[in-house]
Formats: structure tokens, C-alpha cells, sequence
């Protein structure tokens, strides 16, 4: 539970509640939209795109192998 100071009687009061328990004024509510974007891990552009032509790759490869040399 993390903690702000309220605006109108400076006590602290939890970032989840609505109005101070003290004074009873509203909190107003954080724009936290702005600080998750800059915490956010991106993984690297098209790692899991490569990784699947790689695989779909070797899976052709694979089946030009066998059915070139399977045959007997």
C-alpha cells in the first residue's frame, strides 16, 4: 500500500482511497499511466517474429531432407 499527503490537511492517507480520513477531502487520483510506461521492458523489436522463421525454417529444411533421402 503506498502513501500520499493529503492536500487539505497534509496527513497521510493511502493512494487506493477515495477521500481523507482526517479532514474528509477528495484525493485526487495520480496519473500513473505516464510513470508504468516509463518502467515498462520492451523486449527486442521482432525477437519473437525471427524466432519463428528460424524455427519454420529448419522445420522446411527438415522435410526437404527427408522426403529427398527418405525415399529408398
Amino acid at each position: 500500500m503506498a502513501l500520499t499527503r493529503c492536500q487539505n490537511c497534509g496527513s497521510q492517507v493511502s493512494t487506493k482511497a477515495e477521500s481523507c480520513l482526517k479532514c474528509g477531502a477528495l484525493i485526487q487520483p495520480r496519473d500513473r499511466s505516464k510513470r508504468r510506461r516509463g518502467r515498462t521492458i520492451a523486449p527486442a523489436f521482432g525477437s519473437r517474429t525471427l524466432l519463428g522463421i528460424g524455427i519454420a525454417s529448419l522445420a522446411i529444411v527438415f522435410l526437404f531432407l527427408v522426403l529427398m533421402f527418405g525415399r529408398g
